[in-house]
């Protein structure tokens, strides 16, 4: 059938769409040349294409490219839209009406490849639209139902589960990655030796190593990695703040919301436990954010302690303008004030830690000693005990649904449960933390090696696991450093 359309001086906008796009834009590339041959056929010039790639038009998701096409309308920019049908504009009946009347206002027209052009000011023509957009709904909310059946169903039976875009570690069929999965679970031991996410991000990017999209790697794509249940092996589902009223979604915890139903039955890329402990890590308030420029840049900056006030020290860049020394050395100090807090040359200081640290790594008794501060018995009964302070919290949410409890008595009890179960977290954490350095330690035969190439973070964390250090203030300037000011406590 020809296509008519009314005459129109502004230019057109070709509006394509696919919910789920396999085939790399292949879906709306295809849209878009059906619809540049329909402006062809009508005489028209296009304008701008206005794409919305692997989004849905029932989810209620932001488009775009929808967004800037009602605007442009709005705006009088373009004088038609082309689309390839109309369940590309929208499959909301609402949405499809509120459209169409801004066309209206603007006197902006509407053509398809599959329909023609629309009779905005045709009643019988407007109804006919209005059932069709109806249908594709109803069609969507079904699908949408369906889909949601299917993936419950999966997950009950413990299946891997099968998202769009393939989770980083895993293959599509929910094997492990051959090369992905070592370098997940080497980024896992190393942030709870102490790391942060940026810099294993930056090795990613430096060696070559793309997100599953083909994108840059970031702290935040590490951290999503590290922070699905799928890796630690779990099966689970996303809570929907919309299901909830704000006073029960205020007291799930961060836990709760991730909707873990039971352990998947395919192999993890992280021993569920080890998952834990890193999920308890990275959620901890108390941990700093790895925000530019908060990383510390000096081995012992925030860990050696000040000998009169207990703070912790830190390094900056001073002259030394009676010695006549241009250059400024690094020395760490105390930033409290008042006299009588040391101040230390960083240099030797650094060397005679390091020297300690060694010396002590090679010791006899050492490796034994080392491998013994993985307590995996103690992990084994906190992990225990902290399914058991969840079910208990579970019972008491059910209770008071129940009305059996009051809010009050639920208020009160949950908090001291949910205390509970940040006292067992942070235990954890800390076992966690000291297992991944001091493990890997365990296992090292040149430990002189080891701490060449070791990353900075890494150093410090073998440091503040083995010892604590105290600066005593010397009374004056230390011309030569002497080793008696400083109080070495050794934990191991």
């Amino acid at each position: 059938m020809a296509h008519q359309l009314t005459k129109t001086t502004l230019p057109a906008g070709i509006y394509v769409r696919i919910s789920l796009d396999k085939h790399d834009g292949a879906g709306v590339e295809r849209q878009e040349q059906a619809c540049r041959a329909l402006a062809a056929e009508l005489g028209l010039e296009v304008g701008r294409v206005y794409s919305d790639n692997s989004i849905s038009a029932y989810s209620g998701k932001v488009r775009p490219g929808f967004i800037d096409l009602v605007a442009d309308v709005k705006a009088r920019k373009i004088g038609a839209v082309l689309s390839f049908a109309p369940d590309r504009i929208s499959r909301n009946v609402s949405e499809y009406g509120l459209f169409k009347a801004t066309l209206k206002n603007t006197h902006c027209r509407l053509v398809y490849v599959n329909g023609g052009e629309q009779a905005l000011d045709d009643p019988n023509a407007d109804l006919i639209s209005t059932m069709l957009s109806g249908v594709s709904q109803w069609e969507s909310a079904i699908k949408s139902t369906r889909v949601a059946a299917a993936y419950a169903q999966k997950r009950a039976r413990g299946d891997f589960p099968t998202p769009p875009n393939r989770l980083f570690g895993y293959t599509h069929d929910g094997e492990l990655h051959p090369t992905e999965a070592p370098l997940v679970r080497d980024a896992a031991t190393r942030i709870l030796a102490g790391e942060s996410l940026r810099r294993i991000a930056h090795e990613w990017e430096d060696s070559g190593v793309t997100t599953t999209a083909g994108g840059r790697p970031t702290a935040q794509n590490v951290r999503i990695v590290l922070m699905t249940p799928t890796t630690g092996g779990f099966t689970h589902y996303k809570l929907k703040k919309s299901d909830h009223s704000p006073a029960e979604w205020e007291q799930l915890s961060a836990w709760d919301k991730l909707g873990i139903i039971g352990r998947g039955n395919w192999e993890p890329v992280l021993d569920p436990e080890v998952w834990q402990a890193l999920w308890a890590h990275l959620t901890n308030p108390a941990r700093k954010t790895n925000l530019v420029g908060n990383t510390p840049q000096h081995l012992l900056s925030g860990i050696a302690r000040c000998g009169k006030c207990g703070a912790p020290m830190y390094c900056r860049n001073k002259a030394y303008k009676k010695k006549a020394e241009e250059q400024p050395k690094r020395v760490y100090w105390c930033k409290a004030r008042g006299g009588g807090h040391p101040t230390r040359i960083a240099d030797p200081l650094e060397r005679y830690v390091t020297d300690l640290v060694l010396t002590r790594l090679h010791q006899s008794d050492i490796v034994g000693e080392l491998a013994a501060g993985v307590d995996s018995d103690r992990r084994a009964e906190l992990t225990t005990t902290r399914d058991m302070v969840r079910g208990r919290m579970a019972d008491l949410e059910q209770q008071a649904t129940l009305g059996n409890v009051s809010m009050e008595q639920f208020g009160r009890m949950n908090r001291t449960l949910a205390d509970q179960l940040e006292a067992i977290d942070a235990e954890l954490v800390e076992l966690a933390g000291a297992g991944g350095v001091l493990a890997e330690l365990a296992g090292v035969a040149d430990v002189h090696a080891w701490w060449v190439t070791a990353t900075l973070e890494l150093k410090r964390e073998v440091i503040r696991t083995l010892m604590t250090i105290t600066i005593e203030h010397t009374g004056g300037a230390q011309a030569k450093f002497n080793p008696e000011f400083v109080t070495v406590e050794w934990k191991i």
